[in-house]
């Protein structure tokens, strides 16, 4: 197994690269930290790159119980219309002109893709409040 952390590409893939082909010829298992569980899954699905506002009069950001990096702060800090879906205050948050209230992981059931790439079942352990609604 080979566990490697969000930093790798920070300058070149060369790295990562290298680590690929020492995985193949070893018959490793590749485990990306890239933050949180969160931060992998949206790179999973390829929801991680980079993006630009390019004239967009809106965004919306849904953060969910994610912790917004300082990159996304910057890009998004020139957004005319900012919506933010947040289960915990944020910078982010504070920018927002409308903050949707989400649970937090513990008051969500469900499944999710953990660390490891395996499929888990979620128990929700605490009731939310009326006001908040679940990410769906």
């Amino acid at each position: 197994m080979i566990v490697y952390g969000k930093g790798i590409t920070t300058k070149s893939t060369t790295a990562l690269k290298a680590l690929v082909v020492f995985a193949r010829l070893t018959g490793a298992i590749m485990i990306s930290v890239k933050g949180g569980a969160n931060s992998l899954a949206a790179a999973q699905y390829r929801m991680d790159k980079i993006f630009q506002m390019n004239g967009h009069q809106a965004a919306f950001v849904a953060m969910a119980d994610d912790k917004p990096s300082q990159r996304l702060i910057q890009r998004l800090e020139k957004a005319p219309f900012m919506v933010v879906m947040a289960s915990y205050a944020s910078q982010l948050t504070s920018m927002a002109d409308v903050v949707l209230p989400v649970t937090t992981w513990t008051e969500q059931e469900g499944h999710y893709v953990n660390l490891d790439g395996h499929l888990q079942k979620a128990v929700r352990s605490l009731t939310p409040a009326e006001e908040i609604r679940s990410n769906e």
